[in-house]
């Protein structure tokens, strides 16, 4: 299987996908990959991928398939076209990317400039959340890349019920990360805090 990998260059603040076709065999191996033998990355600002290219390419992936019924009928939404199984395969191979800029050890949290609501946790918590401890990070990280290259496989075969699944084991852990890094738990009420 080839598999055309896009590497992130970040210039500016902003991360730019750079498209290079490359054969990448190993691709199966990629949540293995120590952090030496990943693209090596220049600055990456999580803030800038997570809103400039995990979260556009997520949705669009998490969107493909749907089934709608309202009062005028139902609408069914999925992948029919070459092109359209073209763009999932797009989408599917910039998160893969985004996996390794996850992992990158340049990846910075720049300091907030909006206000952060109280139930997320800020840059500065999340950074030192990484410094206590980054392995689940990296697992969560390695574990989207391991569930992309899964979607590719439904994707080349255009099979529509194993390209949901996997949907949803993608959607697994992006939320487990978001559980553990961005969003601060649940403060406990008075009688579960005396169990």
């Amino acid at each position: 299987m080839l598999i055309r990998s896009v590497f992130f260059v970040a210039t500016g603040g902003m991360v730019v996908l750079s498209s290079i076709g490359s054969c990448l065999a190993q691709a199966a191996e990629a949540s293995a990959l120590p952090a030496s033998a990943m693209p090596s990355f220049a600055e990456v600002a999580l803030q800038s991928l997570m809103k400039d290219t995990i979260n556009p390419a997520a949705l669009k992936l998490w969107r493909a398939v749907s089934y709608e019924v309202s009062t005028e009928g139902s609408k069914e939404t999925k992948p029919t076209t070459a092109e359209d199984w073209a763009q999932l395969r797009a989408q599917t191979e910039q998160l893969i990317s985004a996996g390794f800029a996850l992992r990158a050890p340049t990846l910075t949290l720049a300091p907030s400039t909006n206000s952060v609501p109280a139930f997320q946790y800020s840059p500065s918590e999340i950074t030192e959340l990484l410094q206590q401890n980054n392995r689940p990070w990296r697992n969560y990280a390695e574990q989207m890349q391991a569930t992309l290259l899964q979607l590719l496989t439904s994707i080349e075969q255009r099979n529509i019920d194993s390209f949901t699944e996997q949907g949803a084991v993608l959607n697994q852990s992006c939320e487990g990360c978001h559980a553990q890094y961005w969003y601060k738990p649940l403060p406990m009420r008075g009688n579960e805090a005396q169990r």
